[in-house]
């Protein structure tokens, strides 16, 4: 986890002692340990932490702190969407919102994004990385690529090999193979199927 955090230092994600962010997700979930929890104190961010999730009082801790950036999980951006007190609350202060632990669909981003005009980005990675693998810029939001999870986060390697072991280019499906500090060890490599 330390090697994560450090690692989450030297990828662009914008955060620091001007970022307020929501803490609704579970700490004991990888996700929200590391990035909301020990991310926002190595940034010097702060972090208004809720017991649980509920829609009018995460819109409403949104208006009253003035939250700026929040990481989240895709079925709270499906309750944002479909539940309408939500357009009871002014959210304008939220700059960026970062989805990871499952995919975000296309239709839910984009239906999102115009309803709260909100950029919306995705991230990637599993507790056996600590948890972080990819994240998006987040300082050059137009370097974003929709649907993208973005960039392996630094000191990191990856490969994608075909099942008889061959090193595979671009668009090929296979395992992807990753290798660095914040990798659980198993030899040092873990192999994710993509």
């Amino acid at each position: 986890m330390a090697a994560n955090l450090a690692q989450l230092i030297g990828t662009n994600c914008n955060l620091g002692p001007h970022s307020k962010l929501m803490g609704v997700l579970p700490f004991f979930h990888i996700y929200a340990l590391t990035l909301i929890l020990h991310g926002t104190l190595i940034h010097g961010a702060t972090t208004v932490v809720l017991p649980s999730f509920n829609v009018e009082t995460f819109c409403e801790s949104i208006q009253k702190y003035k939250i700026n950036y929040i990481y989240t999980v895709p079925p709270i951006i499906l309750k944002l969407v479909n539940d309408p007190v939500v357009q009871n609350f002014d959210l304008s202060s939220v700059n960026l919102i970062i989805s990871a632990a499952a995919p975000l669909s296309d239709e839910l981003e984009k239906k999102f994004n115009e309803m709260f005009k909100i950029p919306i980005l995705q991230a990637y990675g599993l507790t056996e990385t600590s948890p972080l693998l990819h994240h998006p810029d987040a300082i050059n939001l137009s370097n974003a690529v929709r649907g993208s999870v973005g960039s392996l986060i630094p000191n990191m390697k990856a490969k994608v090999l075909s099942e008889d072991n061959l090193e595979l280019g671009f668009n090929k499906p296979g395992e992807m193979w990753v290798h660095g500090p914040n990798v659980m060890k198993v030899n040092g490599v873990i192999i994710l199927i993509i």
